[in-house]
């Protein structure tokens, strides 16, 4: 899979459950297509602004609450 090239609905669908171990809701399937299509705008537009980082920038932290 190629990220600079827009994504299909069903791929996006397929990744989607992969990754979170779930399906998804039956009402969000309809705006997986319109998703699809954006989602290449915004990933073109996140890997332009991380050019301007410097090398050395970490990530940061994840924090996770503690439940008692």
């Amino acid at each position: 899979m190629n990220l600079m090239e827009p994504m299909e609905a069903e791929t996006l669908k397929r990744l989607t459950e992969q990754w979170n171990g779930r399906t998804l809701y039956p009402e969000l399937e309809g705006c997986f297509a319109q998703y699809a299509k954006d989602l290449h705008t915004m990933m073109d537009g996140v890997l332009k602004a991380s050019r301007s980082f410097p090398l050395d920038l970490e990530p940061a932290p994840i924090f996770t609450p503690e439940v008692r």
